[in-house]
């Protein structure tokens, strides 16, 4: 049986290549980072993903990487979003905020699900503004850290300020 060895990641800045993703914050050094929070916007249907995403693979039950994760690629684990990519919808991607943890990393993710009423809001038909149908629970408890627990909350002002640009509403109002 092989194993993989450790991956050395090579420093590498998030805004040398953003492959299809908007990101509008500090250009960071991702080596050393774990992944991203981000926002899908559909601006066919007016609706909306919050999820997550890893820069690296790393080795089953540990913190050891072991290659680039394809996250510049990468669109979503949402088969609901990439049904409508694929039917034709006009899509954004928006990095909200990068963290040097999983464990900060999953509860922003969930925070900001939260925080935007993911689950429960609805449109003045009753209809859905929302993708995500479910908050996963948090296993990771995040150490503090004042720049990551800063990095969280600009990142929930970044996405109220897209959701705004989009509904021209509070989120939440309903």
């Amino acid at each position: 049986m092989t194993t993989k060895l450790k991956f050395n990641p090579k420093k590498e800045y998030i805004k040398s290549d953003l492959g299809h993703w908007s990101y509008t914050g500090v250009n960071i050094d991702i080596s050393t980072c774990f992944g991203f929070v981000y926002l899908v916007v559909n601006k066919s249907k007016n609706k909306f993903y919050i999820g997550k995403k890893q820069f690296w693979t790393y080795r089953k039950n540990t913190h050891v990487k072991t290659g680039k994760a394809m996250w510049r690629t990468y669109n979503t684990s949402s088969s609901h979003v990439q049904e409508d990519s694929q039917n034709g919808d006009e899509l954004e991607y928006h990095i909200l905020g990068v963290f040097e943890t999983r464990a900060w990393c999953n509860y922003t993710e969930a925070y900001l699900q939260m925080a935007l009423c993911s689950i429960t809001e609805r449109d003045s038909n009753k209809e859905r503004y929302w993708y995500n149908n479910q908050v996963a629970p948090i296993r990771f408890i995040p150490k503090q850290d004042e720049n990551q627990e800063l990095t969280m909350h600009k990142s929930l002002s970044k996405a109220q300020r897209i959701l705004r640009k989009w509904r021209n509403k509070d989120v939440c109002s309903n």
